[in-house]
Formats: C-alpha cells, sequence, structure tokens
C-alpha cells in the first residue's frame, strides 16, 4: 500500500536490488504487459505474476497462452501498470523515481553501471550539481562524471515529505507513516461506503422519476392491458443481444461490459449467461449475470412485488434483468394494470388457502389447493400470481 494505492511490488529489471510498485487495474490485459491472478485456476494461483507473451486475452476473465501454457482458461486478474514508485527490496521507505538534476544533499540511482558506478546503488550528492560535480556512495567513495558521460539516472524523492533533520528511515516518521496509512485506510473505506449508498439512492431515484413519468402520461398508459405488459415484459428478456455493450457498475465501482451468450447467432463473443430465480412464495425474481467461464456471478438485479400487488414472473424478471444491467426500469412494469378477472392459472387466496384456478371440468376441492372457473372460490378470491393463466385468443 502506498499513499493509499494498492501497489503489486516486483522485482525492477534495471535496478538491481530495487522492486517497482505495479498499480492493479481491471481491464482486458495487452501483448507483454504484465498481470496478476486474483481468482487462480488449475495452472496458475490467486497472486501469480504472469507475463503475457501472446495477446490472447478473452474479455476480462480467462486467459489463454500466456507464458507458453497453452489452454490456460478460468480464473481473473488485474493488469499490473508501472509506476515511478520504487523501494529496495527487503526494505519499507518508499521512493520516486524523478528524471531531473539533482541538488546537493539528493540521492542518484542509475540504471546501468559503469566501471565506477554500480547500478541500482544510491549515491549522496555532495557537489552544487551533480553534472559535472562530485557524488558519494554510502561508504564515502567519491564518484565523478564529466557532463554527459553519465548512465541514465534518477532522482530519488521520498513519497511522503521527510521534516528536515529527520531520516525516512527513522522510528518517528516509520510511526507518523503508519499512521497515515491507516488514515488513509479510514477514508478508503468511507468512500467506498459512500459510493454504495450514492448508488443505491441513484436507482431510487431514477425508479422515482420512472413513477413521475407515469402520473405525467397517465393517459397513454392507460390503454395499455396487463396482456400487453406481460408480453412486452416476455419479449423485453427473449432475445439479451440489445443489451450487449450495456456496462452495469460492479465490484465497488468497476464497469463490466456486458456481452450476452444466446442460442442464436450473436455477431460477438459472448462470454456471459442471465439465470432467474424465481420464489413464487416470497413474491421475488432475482437475475444474475455469470460469466461462461467463470460461473460466479458478478451483478443481481432483484424485483420483489409490493403488498397487495400481483406477482408476475415475466415482469419480474424484466425488472430485475434492468436492474442487474443498471438500465432504467420502464414505467409500464412497475405500475401494471392490475388483471381483469379471473382466469385458469391464477392463483387466489380464499379462507386462508392458496387455490390455483383449474378448468370447470376437472375435479377441484379448494383445501386441496385447486378450484374451477366459475367456482365462489374463483369469483370471491384475490388473485395473488397471474404467471401461469390462460392468454385469451
Amino acid at each position: 500500500m502506498s499513499n493509499g494505492k494498492q501497489f503489486t511490488w516486483v522485482a525492477d529489471e534495471k535496478l538491481t536490488g530495487w522492486e517497482r510498485a505495479y498499480a492493479e487495474v481491471r481491464r482486458v490485459a495487452a501483448l507483454n504487459e504484465r498481470i496478476k491472478m486474483t481468482l487462480g485456476n488449475k495452472i496458475f494461483k490467486a497472486g501469480t505474476v504472469i507475463r503475457v507473451h501472446l495477446n490472447a486475452v478473452i474479455g476480462p476473465f480467462g486467459i489463454k497462452y500466456v507464458d507458453g501454457v497453452c489452454g490456460t482458461y478460468g480464473g481473473e486478474y488485474v493488469v499490473l501498470e508501472p509506476t515511478d514508485i520504487v523501494r529496495k527490496i527487503d526494505e519499507t521507505a518508499e521512493y520516486r523515481l524523478v528524471d531531473r538534476n539533482g541538488r546537493k544533499g539528493e540521492y542518484l540511482v542509475f540504471e546501468w553501471g559503469t566501471k565506477s558506478i554500480i547500478a541500482g546503488k544510491p549515491y549522496l550528492i555532495v557537489g552544487a550539481d551533480h553534472d559535472g560535480g562530485e557524488f558519494k556512495d554510502e561508504k564515502g567513495s567519491s564518484r565523478w562524471q564529466r557532463n554527459g558521460l553519465k548512465p541514465k539516472h534518477y532522482v530519488l524523492e521520498p513519497t511522503i515529505p521527510v521534516t528536515s533533520g529527520v531520516s525516512a528511515s527513522s522510528p518517528d516518521c516509520l510511526d507518523a507513516l503508519a499512521a497515515a496509512r491507516r488514515n488513509i485506510a479510514d477514508l478508503q473505506r468511507r468512500v467506498s461506503e459512500l459510493e454504495a449508498e450514492v448508488a443505491k439512492q441513484a436507482i431510487s431515484l431514477r425508479d422515482a422519476a420512472t413513477s413521475k413519468q407515469v402520473v405525467a402520461s397517465i393517459g397513454a398508459l392507460s390503454i395499455l392491458t396487463r396482456e400487453d405488459v406481460v408480453k412486452q415484459a416476455k419479449a423485453d428478456v427473449a432475445d439479451l443481444r440489445k443489451f450487449a455493450g450495456t456496462r452495469p457498475p460492479v465490484n465497488g465501482g468497476l464497469r463490466e461490459v456486458f456481452y450476452p451468450h444466446t442460442d442464436g447467432n450473436e455477431g460477438y463473443l459472448p462470454i456471459y449467461r442471465v439465470e432467474y430465480v424465481v420464489n413464487r412464495n416470497k413474491r421475488t425474481v432475482v437475475a444474475l449475470i455469470r460469466g461462461t467461464s467463470d460461473t460466479r456471478a458478478w451483478a443481481k438485479g432483484i424485483a420483489k412485488a409490493a403488498p397487495g400487488d400481483v406477482f408476475n414472473e415475466a415482469i419480474g424478471k424484466a425488472i430485475a434483468l434492468r436492474r442487474a444491467l443498471g438500465l432504467p426500469v420502464p414505467s409500464e412494469y412497475l405500475n401494471a394494470p392490475e388483471p381483469e378477472g379471473v382466469r385458469v392459472g391464477d392463483v387466489v387466496t380464499f379462507a386462508g388457502y392458496r387455490v390455483v384456478i383449474r378448468p370447470n371440468t376437472e375435479v377441484c376441492n379448494y383445501s386441496r389447493g385447486t378450484a374451477s372457473l366459475g367456482s365462489v372460490v374463483a369469483n370471491q378470491g384475490n388473485i395473488i400470481d397471474d404467471s401461469d393463466r390462460e392468454v385469451s385468443a
């Protein structure tokens, strides 16, 4: 951790004895970049750092042809982007490599060495300017380079300012550094909580705005019957290709790109499936978005029928899907008209029983969960679920 950011430290290729901080970024990797597995697979454990030698990365999940290993699918990773922050191996003091002329009292570090200079070794500047001046190592051995003959070098700047006369490795400085990191971690936690609350409020405001639109356009909405709304909801979830490219916010604000897998000819690389969990007793529908190679659900949306509303599975799926994708829910789904009359397939409550309405030709007994269409139970019962009702011709 450095200045509140999550880093992965990797031994530097040019500075001997140093390691460089790499920022962890959630995106698709490119050729020759480093990645770190955050969720392991059969070949690479979580935390393994890999360099992508062949550019064959499938979406945000799954790697193939990495480090000469063929067929490495599954897992999850972050891309490691190099920073200019370094530290000596097995030490905690962090520095920023700055490409500028150093000043007296500052330290230099060189990418490659000469007969008199060791790559990666800090040298203290003792002259007015190291270009044509003098610098020495910790043992006091002087080194002098004429202007223009030095190897590539950087000035080492501490990432946290140090009070004059206080060493960056002193106990007081280390205690201050630890306290600063604790404060940063606490601030990060509070920011994450606020971001999550803002996301919830955004969904509530979006739904509220949609409801206001219903009130404003109630005349137009009144021409839609419940049967119309159910047909629209079924069509909405039947072909997911129209949602391709949607970017729902997940993982604390990170955004995935939704490319659904269907049974048709997608015309793109399908990497996600949508699974619905329907609980008619609790009157809820949950939409889960899963990867085709990594079956964990990375996004979900929930629809729950309000008390007094009639539950409908198709409408619930359409609402849950759009919430999982971070899309606004159409007003007709949130304010669907009540069903007109009772039909075969409806579920009603009567005298404390949950009863399914059957055709008159069937033998029914409401105490056993069935009643005939046209019976007292059907005429006086309250409809609670019309998901399976017969559709009129």
